[in-house]
């Protein structure tokens, strides 16, 4: 009788298991693929540039707020002084490194390069779009180099895709962060794939030529 009970047992769980096997054996319905499989057609540079993009659009206005609240142009206000601490402390240059703006700023930057790194190393540029692409890429990595340069002074460079033997980084010296942006600025402008602005009055949605010419203008040379 044992062996019979024991015999049905068996029975019972491989049809359960089979049954199981059988509901969890389901056609794929799509691939999102990887990074080896994107960063092909001009589709993909499109949304890896747009990235960027979205990063610097926020960090544009964030790095300016950050500069306004170190100058004597700038007076935080408030219901007092705990009111926006972080603001406050930068305000009057009491703030440590746990200031959550200087810590979001740093962050993002850095955020930038790696979106930037994607763009120059994985797209093989062969088409209008995709040259152009990399072009705005080596903008923004030159831009966020610059900031780091202006703001943090030794950070590190970043000029590559990191492995994870290298996520720890020493840091930097000042000039070497803006030999890094004017390397970048001067690759995005060489290049020849940045729109150009016909008139002053040009209004471009894209990075431009000029505007990557501004920013290599800078006067530099007290860093190096």
């Amino acid at each position: 009788m044992k062996k019979i009970i024991f015999t049905i047992g068996l029975l019972v769980s491989g049809l359960l298991i089979g049954s199981c096997t059988d509901e969890l054996d389901i056609d794929k319905k799509g691939n999102l693929g990887s990074v080896e499989d994107f960063y092909k057609t001009d589709a993909d540079a499109t949304q890896a540039i747009a990235q960027c993009y979205f990063v610097w659009g926020s960090e544009i206005h964030d790095i300016q707020e950050m500069l306004d609240q170190l100058s004597d142009d700038f007076w935080t206000g408030g219901g007092g002084s705990t009111d926006y601490n972080e603001y406050q402390t930068m305000n009057s240059y009491t703030f440590g490194t746990d200031n959550s703006s200087v810590k979001n700023n740093f962050t993002a930057l850095y955020k930038l390069i790696y979106n930037a790194n994607l763009c120059i190393e994985k797209i093989d540029p062969q088409t209008t779009v995709q040259k152009q692409v990399v072009a705005e890429a080596y903008f923004f990595r030159g831009w966020a180099h610059f900031y780091l340069g202006a703001c943090w002074g030794t950070a590190p460079v970043v000029d590559h895709l990191l492995k994870p033997s290298e996520y720890a980084k020493g840091n930097s010296t000042q000039a070497e962060l803006y030999t890094q942006a004017e390397n970048d600025f001067l690759a995005a402008i060489n290049s020849g794939n940045l729109v150009t602005k016909a008139n002053l009055n040009d209004q471009q949605m894209r990075i431009t030529t000029e505007a990557a010419k501004v920013f290599l203008g800078q006067d530099l040379s007290f860093c190096r």
